[in-house]
């Protein structure tokens, strides 16, 4: 279940900041980033899937609410719940 979640989540990411950014770097910055995830889910358990989950699938695949960052006008990265898994995982973005 969790694997398959991830993987949507890098090909959705991929598409999206591969060409900005060299291969072994974008993975480095993926992978710290699910290990942030990771970390919010052992903090907030159960809550993790209402307070973290939904919200970031939210903002992911509803049009409405990701028109700032397909744009370009945003960061993917500068929702809260996605800003908050790259803290806990050590990614420092521009």
């Amino acid at each position: 279940k969790t694997s398959s979640i991830i993987i949507a989540f890098l090909y959705v990411v991929h598409r999206h900041s591969a060409r900005q950014h060299p291969p072994a770097l974008w993975l480095e910055r993926i992978l710290r980033h699910e290990y942030g995830h990771s970390i919010q889910s052992m903090i907030l358990g159960p809550v993790y899937l209402v307070a973290v989950g939904l919200p970031s699938i939210l903002w992911c695949r509803v049009p409405a609410l990701g028109h700032s960052w397909r744009s370009g006008k945003r960061s993917y990265y500068s929702f809260i719940t996605e800003r908050s898994a790259d803290r806990f995982g050590g990614n420092r973005r521009e």
